[in-house]
């Protein structure tokens, strides 16, 4: 994984969620392994491709997600834009990590598969066909 590669992911991340919740500047901040969004209506931060035991090196891992208005669709959107940029960042796992009851039944309503305590994983097709 390059810095590059992070950068330009942050930046369709800014530009989806410009889109989404209408804001003329870009939420998303990078640095060297994490993107970082908050805003009024949401926080999110992502870990990018993380080199670690618990990830696999192509997996976009969501540390954090919250939207001020929930039952919304707004996570099940944020999934859709994942899958939708994910052949260009070479992605093939979506994980999820220190889920609540709440996020941790989300994810077994899309398939997602627990592989340790608060820690989920789905292969991004298998999301694909799910989304659908």
């Amino acid at each position: 994984m390059s810095n590059k590669e992070i950068q330009l992911f942050c930046q369709d991340l800014n530009i989806y969620l410009m889109e989404r919740f209408n804001y003329k500047t870009g939420p998303a901040t990078s640095n060297m392994f994490t993107i970082d969004a908050c805003r009024k209506h949401f926080d999110l931060y992502f870990r990018f491709k993380p080199a670690t035991d618990m990830w696999k090196s192509d997996t976009i891992v969501i540390a954090k997600i919250g939207f001020k208005h929930t039952r919304a669709g707004h996570a099940t959107d944020l999934l859709k834009f994942i899958v939708k940029v994910s052949n260009k960042y070479q992605t093939n796992n979506i994980g999820i990590e220190g889920a609540n009851d709440s996020l941790a039944n989300f994810a077994k309503k899309l398939g997602f598969e627990n592989v340790q305590g608060k820690l989920w994983i789905i292969d991004i097709e298998q999301l694909r066909t799910k989304l659908k």
